[in-house]
């Protein structure tokens, strides 16, 4: 996360697969993840059930802040990223500089293979970290669907971006139907 410890600020653009597919990439880290996400019905009580897990390892006052927005301000996924699992509550709606909130935590495999079980919609993807400048471009080949979409985070809203490679195409931060949630209610299960 930028900016400030608990605020994502990011730039996402859509990308032209076939030419990313076909691209002579440098070496890179690669990560496969799935993640998955409630229907507004089911939110409430897996809100709770994640805030329950991570009640030990949230700092209080994090806690406080994440439990008084609610899934009402907040939105929870739970993310597999190759052997890893994590729990992120997400602002629902953009700060004034232009991020959100963002809140990520370490799960222990066995809550959160249960948790990202019980989601109501999942989505996978291949993630393709690879340096711009000085800042890193994630790129993410869904599974399921015929999209790449490349995000770079950067510190503050008014950093200017590093050139791009030329696969990377129109920007599209901020457009609800290339947020990954929005992305995984297409897919079927």
């Amino acid at each position: 996360m930028s900016a400030s410890n608990n605020v994502e600020i990011e730039r996402k653009f859509l990308v032209d697969k076939e030419a990313f597919l076909n691209a002579t990439l440098p070496d890179h880290p690669q990560h496969i993840i799935s993640q998955g996400y409630w229907s507004s019905d089911n939110l409430p009580l897996h809100f709770t059930q994640l805030l329950e897990v991570l009640k030990p390892v949230v700092p209080s006052s994090e806690f406080a802040q994440i439990a008084q927005l609610g899934p009402q301000g907040l939105e929870a996924r739970v993310r597999q990223r190759n052997e890893e699992f994590f729990a992120t509550f997400k602002g629902r709606t953009n700060l004034d500089n232009g991020g959100v909130l963002e809140f990520e935590y370490p799960l222990p495999s066995e809550p959160a293979l249960f948790l990202l079980n019980a989601t109501d919609y999942r989505i996978g993807k291949v993630r393709h970290c690879l340096p711009v400048g000085d800042l890193t471009l994630e790129v993410d080949v869904f599974e399921g669907l015929d999209l790449v979409l490349a995000e770079v985070e950067i510190p503050s809203s008014d950093t200017p971006l590093p050139p791009l490679p030329e696969w990377v195409g129109e920007e599209v931060t901020g457009q609800t139907m290339y947020m990954n949630r929005t992305l995984s209610t297409r897919l079927k299960m």
